[in-house]
């Protein structure tokens, strides 16, 4: 996109999980009725509509993923050709705080995505405290890149916010840091603060550790951190859970452990879209399925060592053979997930990349568009299905793909630096400057 475009937001009505199971499609046309036909009179649109969509109630990660992909294609059947829906679902929360907080997140994001471009939000819809916490953390992160479109005397009109962006504090730079995961670069930002808590420092250089694979020195800085907080936080339980299956003795619970932990990473990597990563992480997944399958499914266990030895495609060759003669006869849906032109094509662009044994650059387009099998789609989708068919096959497997970094990177967004409100700093003005 260019940095002279467009994109129209719409923050919608809030969607209850339950009672959408069977009018979705009567939802969705009830929102875009209101705002469709005003987004054709933009002057040098983007032809992306974001859709801020709150949703309350509880729901599955694998609900999430359908829904999601249900809403886009029920959006963009509306919209007119050639444009696309970029869909966010936040949660409706019954506080103010917490609604903020998802609101920071959420414009963080679309910002990360779309650097360049100026975002206009259309007034008139949607549910009332979401449309006032985007607005607020528009003018807070985006300044002079958030704007309004707004009907006066039948005509559209566009009002463009008057505000600078300003992040000279370490408090407000933390929090970006955080939200992309740059936990290196948050630790050089606090370790010399006395105003953050040493249990931050610990947190962080145990999640940087763990995305380095140092499973025991990550596990070290978590009994630092339980020296300080205790032990009873929920979310550095959960965390004590995975870290003892990763560093556990018995080789299933820890072969499924790291299994588990590659997908975590992977996630992140997509939502950052660092694909040598991803690619680095989904090739070393396949492979450490692979050994899962022949070392715990097979009932013959004394080929073990020999299996660890082989190459990925001898470790393939031998699969299909014990699948063949039923010495391995559980974990169907992985075994065919393994062997899905998917897999292989989107591992292909790896291997013809530096991360390989090419010299091929790696484009965001093409590896997508070879997991899902056609160019007739968008990245955005493609990612979606990857999801969700690899928390499918996780499942078989008797594990699933968990929120343990988000909630970490919650857990810490929550902590009190200070006692100043939020958007100003303590002998600083605010980051939002009115010219």
């Amino acid at each position: 996109m260019n940095d002279n475009e467009l994109l129209p937001l719409a923050v919608w009505n809030c969607l209850d999980i339950e009672e959408a199971k069977g009018g979705l499609k009567k939802y969705a046309e009830a929102q875009l009725s209101s705002f469709v036909s005003r987004i054709s009179d933009l002057p040098a649109p983007g032809e992306t509509l974001l859709c801020v969509i709150p949703i309350s109630g509880r729901i599955s990660r694998q609900a999430r993923y359908k829904l999601e992909q249900k809403l886009t294609d029920l959006i963009e059947s509306a919209l007119p050709d050639k444009w696309k829906a970029d869909m966010y679902l936040i949660k409706k929360k019954s506080s103010l705080k917490a609604l903020m907080n998802e609101a920071e997140m959420l414009i963080h994001k679309i910002s990360f995505f779309y650097p360049y471009e100026t975002i206009i939000q259309l007034t008139g819809t949607g549910d009332n405290d979401c449309f006032q916490a985007v607005f607020i953390e528009s003018v807070r992160q985006l300044g002079s890149r958030h704007g309004f479109l707004f009907d006066k005397e039948g005509q559209s009109q566009i009002s463009i916010s008057r505000s600078v962006v300003s992040n000279r504090s370490w408090k407000l730079q933390i929090r970006s840091f955080l939200m992309e995961y740059d936990f290196a670069g948050a630790i050089e930002l606090v370790k010399d603060k006395v105003e953050a808590p040493k249990s931050m420092e610990f947190i962080l250089k145990m999640m940087d550790s763990r995305m380095n694979f140092c499973f025991k020195e990550a596990h070290q800085y978590l009994q630092e951190c339980e020296k300080l907080l205790g032990a009873d936080e929920p979310v550095l339980k959960e965390t004590k859970k995975i870290l003892h299956k990763l560093l556990s003795k018995e080789g299933r619970e820890k072969d499924l452990a790291l299994i588990e932990e590659l997908y975590r990473q992977m996630e992140i990597c997509i939502e950052l879209d660092d694909l040598p990563a991803f690619l680095t992480r989904f090739y070393r997944a396949r492979e450490a399925i692979l050994l899962f399958l022949l070392v715990h499914g097979a009932k013959d266990k004394d080929s073990a060592a020999q299996v660890k030895k082989s190459s990925i495609y001898q470790l393939i060759e031998e699969l299909e053979k014990k699948y063949e003669n039923g010495d391995v006869e559980n974990y169907i849906g992985a075994y065919f997930y393994l062997k899905s032109l998917n897999v292989a094509h989107t591992l292909q662009v790896r291997n013809q990349s530096f991360i390989g044994h090419g010299r091929e650059e790696i484009k965001s387009a093409e590896l997508w568009h070879s997991y899902f099998g056609t160019k007739r789609t968008t990245v955005s989708r493609a990612k979606r299905r990857f999801l969700l068919e690899s928390n499918m096959m996780l499942g078989d497997l008797g594990a699933a793909i968990d929120d343990n970094y988000s909630d970490l990177i919650d857990y810490l967004l929550k902590l009190e630096l200070d006692i100043q409100p939020k958007g100003q700093e303590s002998n600083e003005k605010s980051r939002v400057l009115p010219l």
